[in-house]
């Protein structure tokens, strides 16, 4: 399968670096300032954007390299709570 020129849905998607924006770069920030004043953190924003996967990534991440903490998920509804849990055990 040739993926230099994709042309319609469901042939592919191209092997890459993914693109790092500067909003992304101010969420890390962000959660590290929180974790560094020991404060909990918060994010609203609109859909689209991301961060569940950013956020799945520091949940999954959190339980793996520190045992005996907790995450919240919480979505707008089950079906979004359900896509945003996948990410994070998959």
């Amino acid at each position: 399968m040739n993926t230099d020129n994709i042309e319609y849905a469901g042939q592919g998607r191209i092997i890459g670096f993914a693109d790092f924006y500067v909003a992304q770069y101010e969420y890390f920030h962000y959660v590290e300032l929180c974790k560094r004043l020991r404060k909990d953190c918060i994010s609203l924003k609109g859909r689209g954007l991301g961060w569940s996967e950013i956020a799945a990534s520091i949940i999954a991440n959190t339980y793996i390299r520190r045992p005996q903490t907790r995450s919240m998920v919480t979505a707008y509804t089950d079906f979004y709570l359900d896509k945003t849990l996948n990410k994070v055990w998959t």
